[in-house]
C-alpha cells in the first residue's frame, strides 16, 4: 500500500510536468505565431523600399546618367518607437522623480517603458537591445547631465544596477537637461558619423 501511495505521488508529478510543458509549448507557438507575421510584414515592407529605390535610380539616371545613385549615402531615419523625440529620456526621467528618494533599477526602468510604450519584445536580442537603449539614456542623464546617481552596489549578488534622481544642481545643468530632451534617441552603438547620414 504505501509503495502504491508512492507510485500514486509520483504519477501526480509526472501529470503537472505534462501539463507545464503543454502551457510552454501553446506560448511558444503564440510567440512563433507572431514573429512569422511580423517578419512577412517586414518582408513585404522590404520588397516595397526596393522597388521604391530601383524605380528612383532609374528617375536619377534619366536626369542625368553620369550622377552616381549611391553618391549620397545612406539616411539613417530617426526610429520612432517611443512617439516624440526625447520621449523616452522624459520617461525615465520622469519615473525615477516620481520615485525619489527610492531608487529603482534598470531592469525596472526598462519594464516600465516597454509597458508605457507597447513595446513588443519578443526575442532575446531584441529585449537586450532596448535594455541597451534605456542603460545608454540613464548614462546621459548621469554623467553628462547630472540629474541622475548611479548608486554602487552594495553586495555582489546585487544584479541590477541602481538609479536615482538627484535633480540639477546648476543653471547650467538645467540648460543641459532642457537640450537632452529635444534629442533624438539612437540605439546603442549607432553612429551618427561616416557615411550615414543622420535624419533631421
Amino acid at each position: 500500500m504505501n509503495e502504491r501511495a508512492a507510485v500514486l505521488g509520483q504519477l501526480g508529478k509526472a501529470q503537472e510536468r505534462v501539463e507545464s510543458f503543454d502551457r510552454a509549448a501553446r506560448r511558444c507557438e503564440e510567440l512563433l505565431a507572431r514573429a512569422v507575421r511580423r517578419r512577412e510584414e517586414a518582408q513585404q515592407d522590404a520588397v516595397e523600399k526596393l522597388h521604391t529605390l530601383q524605380a528612383l535610380d532609374v528617375s536619377i539616371a534619366l536626369v542625368d546618367s553620369r550622377v552616381r545613385c549611391d553618391s549620397a549615402g545612406r539616411v539613417v531615419p530617426w526610429k520612432d518607437k517611443y512617439g516624440t523625440r526625447g520621449a523616452l529620456t522624459n520617461f525615465l526621467r520622469a519615473a525615477l522623480r516620481d520615485a525619489a528618494p527610492q531608487p529603482l533599477s534598470g531592469a525596472e526602468l526598462a519594464k516600465r517603458a516597454t509597458a508605457h510604450f507597447n513595446l513588443k519584445l519578443l526575442t532575446p536580442p531584441e529585449r537586450k537591445s532596448f535594455a541597451d537603449t534605456v542603460k545608454a539614456v540613464l548614462r546621459l542623464a548621469v554623467q553628462r547631465d547630472g540629474v541622475v546617481e548611479r548608486l554602487p552596489k552594495t553586495s555582489a549578488k546585487q544584479r541590477n544596477q541602481l538609479y536615482r534622481w538627484k535633480g540639477p544642481t546648476s543653471l547650467s545643468a538645467l540648460r543641459a537637461w532642457a537640450d537632452a530632451v529635444q534629442e533624438p534617441e539612437r540605439e546603442p552603438g549607432e553612429n551618427p558619423a561616416g557615411p550615414q547620414v543622420a535624419a533631421q
